[in-house]
């Protein structure tokens, strides 16, 4: 399976003990959804196989890096639960941000003895979210499932910040990110790395996209509406109601509608990769193939984030192309952003505008859509 976690033994030098270092960058699914991401070859980590390859380290002490927009909130909590079990053996865990920890990616984060955030990471906290459709028994259901798995989201904030539940709650419903700064004063991290002189960030105005930054409990919640009364399926079409409770009496009794309920399914997942595959044909020619190639059959990238990646490991090709792009985007920063604390766009904000509109140019994007 292509995973996004990866186990680095640094082996002891002078008086620097034996570390493990733990990356953890990709989606995180629930064990049972794991197959259909190795199917595709979707990077992806579930809990089942981290506890196993975490228990050959039992005692050591480990840094973990973590890197995700987030995924299952069960997955996540089976991770946290692994780490604090792996710290009963005696061991020492310090968590680290580079870039980004949201939504479910915060959740392991939680089970580390210390948390350190780089000066450009972001943290990000929010109410867990589902989509389901039925009765409005099923909704009010949905709901109260949802508060619950709040809950439980809490209790781990709560035990590493010490903060109120009903403070930590109201930031959920507010869906709060924090600079490095503002995650240490608010007890969410201990400390900032590579800060100089223990001068504050800068906050910088930043954009998001609601959609890749969701806590996934959309998958894993079917799970728990499975035991529940709400999960049958009414069929109308005899003289009694039948009432189908799971899907292997569905397969048995009604292969054609299972068969077409998994089929369809596996062609939305299939579209999806496709376009996947075929946004990267607008950068053939303009970035180095062999890098192209790798993130593109191994990494499981998107073609956006590889030209972004591309620009700053020098991996461009075209350079008259992409200075042709940079002179079109200087208009990018007369556009005004979010208001901040002095209204004057600076040095790092002009470039990340340059940034932004060459890869719009690069990929066929259009302002207001593709």
């Amino acid at each position: 399976m292509s995973r996004f976690w990866q186990f680095i033994r640094n082996q002891a030098s002078g008086t620097t003990p034996e570390n493990i270092e733990l990356r953890i960058e990709g989606n995180i699914v629930d064990s049972e959804d794991a197959w259909l991401y190795e199917w595709f070859g979707i990077p992806a980590a579930s809990p089942n196989a981290f506890r196993i390859e975490l228990a050959q380290y039992a005692g050591k002490d480990i840094t973990l890096w973590v890197d995700s927009y987030g995924g299952s909130v069960f997955a996540a909590t089976g991770m946290y639960i692994a780490l604090i079990e792996h710290k009963q053996t005696g061991a020492k865990i310090t968590g680290k941000v580079g870039s980004k920890a949201m939504s479910a990616g915060t959740i392991p984060l939680m089970a580390c003895d210390e948390i350190l955030m780089s000066l450009v990471a972001i943290m990000m906290v929010h109410n867990p979210l589902s989509s389901i459709q039925g009765y409005a028994s099923d909704m009010r259901k949905a709901a109260d499932v949802l508060d619950i798995i709040k809950d439980t989201i809490i209790n781990a904030y709560a035990n590493k910040t010490g903060k109120p539940r009903d403070v930590i709650s109201a930031m959920m419903d507010d869906e709060t990110y924090m600079s490095a700064n503002v995650a240490v004063k608010e007890g969410f991290a201990d400390g900032v790395l590579y800060q100089e002189n223990g001068k504050p960030e800068n906050i910088m105005n930043f954009a998001y996209n609601r959609i890749t930054i969701q806590n996934s409990a959309n998958e894993s919640i079917r799970h728990l509406f499975a035991l529940v009364d709400s999960s049958v399926i009414p069929v109308k079409n005899s003289k009694e109601e039948e009432f189908i409770v799971d899907l292997a009496e569905l397969k048995e009794k009604y292969p054609d509608i299972y068969n077409s309920a998994i089929n369809e399914g596996t062609l939305v997942v299939v579209k999806a990769e496709r376009e996947r595959i075929k946004a990267f044909d607008v950068l053939n020619g303009k970035v180095d193939a062999d890098f192209l190639a790798n993130a593109k059959y191994v990494e499981g990238a998107t073609a956006e984030n590889v030209l972004f990646k591309a620009m700053q490991e020098g991996k461009i090709i075209n350079a008259a192309y992409v200075t042709s792009a940079e002179a079109d985007a200087e208009t990018a920063n007369a556009v005004p952003g979010d208001a901040s604390d002095d209204a004057k766009p600076d040095e790092v904000t002009g470039i990340l505008n340059k940034v932004t509109a060459i890869a719009k140019r690069t990929l066929g994007i259009q302002e207001g859509g593709k």
